[in-house]
């Protein structure tokens, strides 16, 4: 077991232990998830995302896109305004499985609220798990230079 977050995963065979992992801890044994990292620029993260999980409740079955930090450019990366951990954000994208919500396409300002406030809430989440597993500060999520 890692000492440290995992920041960019190495291998399909890390990222896959990583994912048995948080299905453990989440309580998602139940459920087929495939996951796979791709391109940063990758139209299945439609702009600014770093993940997303295509999810079928009824089939207890997802599929969880992970944008990979090793395909972003310099250019990119000094834009960011905070640092993106890939195993964060595959408990991010894993907490959607158990906090499932309906999102339209054109949502009222209500719902596009309720949108934003539930990421933000499923962000701080794992930001927790990591920080909680790892015994680091909320710190480490900031961008050093």
């Amino acid at each position: 077991m890692n000492d440290r977050p995992i920041d960019v995963f190495t291998s399909d065979k890390e990222l896959e232990e990583c994912l048995k992992y948080w299905k453990d801890i989440l309580f998602l044994n139940d459920w087929t998830i495939n996951v796979q990292r791709v391109n940063m620029n990758d139209p299945v993260l439609e702009g600014d995302k770093s993940g997303v999980c295509s999810f079928n409740f009824v089939l207890s079955a997802a599929t969880i896109s992970i944008g990979s930090v090793s395909t972003m450019e310099e250019g990119d990366l000094k834009n960011l305004s905070q640092k993106v951990c890939e195993e964060q954000v595959l408990v991010h994208e894993l907490l959607h499985c158990k906090l499932i919500y309906l999102v339209k396409d054109n949502p009222t300002y209500t719902e596009g609220y309720f949108d934003a406030f539930q990421h933000r809430t499923l962000e701080q989440i794992s930001k927790s798990l990591i920080m909680a597993k790892y015994n680091v500060e909320f710190d480490y999520f900031n961008i050093k230079e």
